[in-house]
């Protein structure tokens, strides 16, 4: 038990691998098309909530004192704790990280349009990482 509480992370990848490598699949006849047909004029809205990974990133600033390169920053999201008043009331919906967009089919195929995905990247505090460039004091 121990073994596997140690490298669950693992083990639960690898199994994910397996199913999604031996998921049967429906094949499509010639007839058949990905594509739904009668779309076209239609409106569609969507409302999600998600989560977000980063990888290290450098952040630059740069201004009339300063030109400067934080490199390798840790950054993770901040997801809002789960509560039904957070995630469920329409008063309270841009606290947490969102994903909205509208939009209108032109046609079958293509679409306009609208959205906005609320992000949170948050730096993680008190990392040492490398700074390259340069700070000045003068002309302040």
């Amino acid at each position: 038990m121990n073994l596997f509480y140690k490298h669950r992370k693992n083990i639960l990848l690898i199994c994910g691998l397996f199913l999604n490598t031996f998921a049967s699949t429906q094949e499509l006849s010639p007839s058949t098309t990905p594509i739904e047909l009668g779309k076209k004029g239609t409106f569609y809205v969507y409302w999600g909530w998600n989560r977000s990974l980063y990888t290290n990133s450098d952040i630059s600033f740069k201004g009339p004192n300063y030109d400067f390169t934080l490199e390798k920053v840790a950054a993770a999201d901040r997801p809002s704790p789960l509560s039904a008043d957070v995630y469920l009331n329409p008063g309270n919906f841009t606290i947490p990280q969102y994903n909205f967009r509208v939009g209108y089919f032109m046609n079958d195929r293509y679409s306009i349009s609208l959205g906005a995905d609320h992000m949170k990247y948050v730096i993680k505090g008190y990392q040492h990482v490398k700074i390259n460039g340069a700070i000045s004091n003068s002309g302040t």
